[in-house]
Order: structure tokens, then sequence, then C-alpha cells
């Protein structure tokens, strides 16, 4: 096994000071793809330890060394952790205009737009790739619920946007219900609030609380980030709330 296999091997055993020190022993290596590979392991063991901001450099270095849509997106992704979503959104943009990039880079990118200004955005690219997801074989219910989780992200108020997509054979109260497990105490109450209406009413609604606009307090997951060997990132999914990240 080569220092560059051991090293993205010591990431995904979770072991991120094993690969810093590898990928630190390569940087000066006189192969350029061994350099480059050993900047983007820096880059993502210091991401995945959570040290977001001093993995921006290693993965702008990398992209300077060979420019290429992954270690473009993990500063995109970056960004978008430490909740700079103007930057990440540009970035995404260029990223996706150069490249083209995987309907994994939109799912990863949409679930960090957690300002209301944002669901729009998040609902535009979410459409954009509902073809993919069918040719992909991801049924309609993953989808609504991808959307469902950004409208929880929000108001209560937006999710009758995610209800005008439902069919009638969707069973909306077991979706409901599934929500409702991931929430903390006072997220739980406030779902409460509008559960029986959401479950009989077919398309928009209205809401009769003072303050429909209730953003929702709820848990952020990070662990889940296997979805791909080298390029974790992708597999992140920041579900609910902000990560507090430096």
């Amino acid at each position: 096994m080569s220092q560059i296999e051991r090293g993205w091997d010591a990431i995904a055993q979770l072991d991120f000071d094993a690969a810093l020190a590898i990928a630190s022993r390569l940087l000066n290596n006189p192969h350029l793809d061994i350099r480059h590979q050993a900047y983007r392991m820096m880059g993502m063991a210091n991401y995945r330890k959570r040290s977001v901001q001093q993995a921006i450099p290693y993965f702008e270095h990398a992209v300077q060394l060979v420019d290429n849509y992954k270690d473009r997106f993990s500063l995109c992704m970056c960004y978008a952790l430490l909740g700079d979503m103007d930057r990440a959104d540009r970035l995404f943009q260029n990223i996706d205009s150069l490249w083209g990039l995987p309907v994994e880079c939109y799912v990863s990118i949409v679930m960090c737009y957690t300002e209301p200004k944002h669901f729009q955005r998040a609902v535009d690219l979410l459409e954009k790739i509902k073809l993919s997801y069918t040719l992909l074989g991801i049924t309609d219910q993953t989808f609504l619920a991808i959307r469902g989780q950004l409208a929880f992200h929000y108001a209560l108020d937006a999710v009758h946007y995610v209800l005008n997509m439902v069919s009638a054979s969707f069973d909306t109260a077991k979706w409901i219900k599934s929500f409702a497990e991931e929430m903390d105490e006072e997220g739980k109450k406030s779902l409460a609030l509008v559960s029986d209406q959401v479950c009989h009413t077919k398309g928009p609604f209205t809401i009769n609380q003072p303050n429909s606009r209730l953003q929702y307090p709820l848990l952020c997951k990070i662990e889940d980030v296997s979805l791909f060997e080298e390029e974790r990132i992708l597999g992140i999914r920041v579900l609910y709330g902000k990560l507090h990240v430096g």
C-alpha cells in the first residue's frame, strides 16, 4: 500500500492525525500527482476533524496544482459550513458552469441552505436534479423527503410548498412522523400544531399562528459521511440547524 493509500485509509478509519502526518511528509514530493493528493488529503483530514478554516488553504493549493471540480467543491462546502453561503453559492455556480456536477453535489450543497432567503434557491436546485434522480432510480418519495427536510429548516408556512407535490398515495402522516423523530422537544411541539391539518389538507394551506415563520431548532447530523471512499465530503448531510465549526 502506497503512502497516499495509507493516508486515505487513515481518513476512512477516522484517524485524521495519522492522515495529516502522512500527507505533511508528501507536500514537497517531486511528483505533481502525489503533491496534489497530499494537499487534498491535508484539506480533507482537517475538514473531517471539523477544522474547516484550516482546511481551506490546502484545498486552494490543491486547485492551483490540478484544477478540478472535486477540490473546488470541497472549498465550496467549507464556506457553506462556515456559514458564508453567498460565497459558497457563487463557487457552486461557477463549478457547475465549468464542469457540471454529480447529483450528490447538489444534494450536499442544498442541505446547507439554512437561511430563509436561500429557500427558493434550494428548491430551484432540487427541481434541476429531479430528472437525474428519476434516472438513477431514486424514488419521488426520497426527493420529497429531501425537500421536506428543507422545508423544516425554514418555517411551517414553507411546508405547503412541499405538499403540493405529494400524491394521493403518499403516506403523509408517516412522512411527518419520521421527521418528528428527528426533532428536539421544541420542534416536536411546533410540528404538533399543524400535523393534523397537514395530514388532511390537499394542496396549499395556511397556518393560523401569530408567528408562522417559526424556525426549528433542530439537530445537526454530520457523522454520516460514508457515501464515497475518497471524497467523503460529498456524503456529508447537514440536515438540521447550523454546524458551528472553526
